[in-house]
């Protein structure tokens, strides 16, 4: 991932795993459950572990990859409220298992490429 700025990072993967189904292939969606419980062990830790987590992930799946790396580009981040701003994933995203849920349940695979 070419930025160095975690939360955008976070935020574009979520972005793309909640609204841009379109992109998940069979393995993707299958694999979501590894990024779930890799994300559930490193919610006390800084985000930065989350994404490089993500990161690595990724690299299993390009489109997925370049998908969030689109997104990145397109997220501005918004002034949060100071109290909020604490680097690890329990107190900053609490809604990426909800996401990660949604996407396993509703998977809109592609049409298998010819």
């Amino acid at each position: 991932m070419e930025t160095n700025e975690p939360s955008i990072i976070f935020e574009a993967f979520l972005e793309v795993v909640g609204n841009q189904g379109f992109v998940f292939d069979e393995k993707s969606s299958e694999d979501l459950l590894t990024i779930k419980q890799t994300l559930s062990e490193l919610e006390n830790q800084p985000l930065s572990e989350a994404v490089d987590a993500i990161t690595v992930w990724c690299t299993e799946h390009p489109d997925i990859r370049n998908a969030v790396l689109f997104a990145a580009r397109e997220i501005t981040i918004k002034k949060r409220n100071p109290a909020n701003q604490e680097g690890t994933l329990i107190n900053q995203f609490p809604d990426y298992k909800k996401i990660i849920d949604e996407r396993q349940k509703n998977p809109q695979l592609e049409p298998p490429k010819k």
